[in-house]
């Protein structure tokens, strides 16, 4: 069961992810998944924490200069700062992570969508992951067949919803049977 193909990953956050947290991955990247592991290969955002580091440097090193500069091109590198504060997409660094099916904490299959999230147990900073494939009914039964117990829905874990809608179509199948002897 080897799976590569091309994918989107999404700014998108799932509720179900137990922190409701945005992806850490964006823009298009690849996706290869054998029986053992899960190979990523994207551009991931750097910390919020970093991009504010960068964007002091970016305002304080004018600041040293400012006697000799004129205050309208500060105040041009002040609304630069901020524009790149707001930008996450130009803080990004390319990353290539190899994950075992072990390290998936839970996922999430949006099938209206056709978006898969998940997140990492042992490496937060690449948590969650949200991507969209072309190739989505193969990456979800993956998922199903490597980890079934962790599937997650916005409502709860995948299993409860599963035994409560079996439990509804046998008192169902019941409620026939007994209309029916009557």
């Amino acid at each position: 069961m080897n799976i590569s193909s091309e994918c989107n990953f999404e700014r998108k956050a799932y509720s179900s992810m137990s922190v409701y947290k945005y992806g850490k991955f964006r823009d298009s990247g690849k996706i290869h998944i054998d029986k053992d592991t899960i190979k990523i290969d994207g551009n991931r955002v750097y910390a919020f924490s970093f991009r504010i580091f960068i964007a002091s440097l970016l305002v304080l090193l004018p600041l040293v200069f400012i006697h000799k500069l004129n205050y309208i091109f500060f105040l041009v590198i002040v609304i630069f700062v901020i524009y790149l504060l707001l930008s996450e997409e130009l803080f990004m660094k390319k990353e290539i992570i190899k994950i075992n099916w072990d390290q998936i904490e839970k996922y999430e299959l949006d099938y209206k969508n056709k978006r898969i999230a998940f997140s990492i147990m042992d490496n937060p900073s690449y948590s969650p992951i949200v991507f969209s494939s072309s190739r989505f009914d193969k990456f979800a039964s993956s998922f199903r067949q490597n980890i079934p117990d962790r599937e997650r829905t916005s409502k709860g874990l995948k299993g409860m919803e599963q035994r409560n809608a079996d439990q509804v179509n046998a008192m169902a199948k019941f409620l026939d049977r007994f209309i029916k002897n009557f």
